[in-house]
């Protein structure tokens, strides 16, 4: 699954990203946001489950998102521990300019540069921008699908676990 975190404000943000990846979506790519939580649903039982399933999270960094008290504390720290300990993709993007250069973001690479955020780009170049973010999202996906092999068996053979 592939979580968008993005702040409410920023609404505008992740239909702008949610249209230009339809294509992956339409390949099998499962992306997630809290719009896809169904009227009467728990809320926070329904992120945790999309969070437990997420193999790439997109940031979408902006002012709102750094303000974001649930962003900040709840999903932010879960991206970075799973990013640590299950190699979890964050591939993140500046919507707006903002202080994420004092944020515990400043230490991962960016999708795009961080010189111009995706507010300040022209329609085409906007447009260009969330293509090559969809293409690190598709190339973080495919990523995610191969399966690591650990380097501590030396190509040795191992007995297969069975049920």
């Amino acid at each position: 699954m592939i979580f968008v975190c993005y702040s409410h404000a920023d609404e505008t943000w992740r239909d702008e990203l949610f249209t230009m990846a339809s294509p992956l979506e339409k390949a099998g790519k499962r992306f997630f946001a809290d719009r896809n939580i169904v009227a009467g649903a728990e809320w926070r039982s329904s992120i945790q489950n999309a969070l437990d399933r997420t193999a790439v999270a997109v940031l979408l960094v902006s002012r709102h998102f750094l303000k974001s008290k649930f962003i900040m504390e709840r999903e932010l720290p879960y991206f970075l521990s799973a990013r640590n300990s299950r190699g979890l993709a964050v591939v993140w993007v500046l919507v707006s300019e903002c202080v994420w250069e004092e944020t515990p973001i400043e230490s991962i690479q960016a999708a795009l540069p961080t010189d111009r955020p995706l507010e300040a780009l022209s329609v085409a170049s906007k447009n260009k921008a969330l293509k090559d973010l969809c293409g690190q999202i598709d190339r973080a996906w495919k990523a995610s699908e191969n399966p690591k092999l650990n380097v501590a068996y030396e190509g040795k053979k191992v007995q297969q676990m069975m049920d």
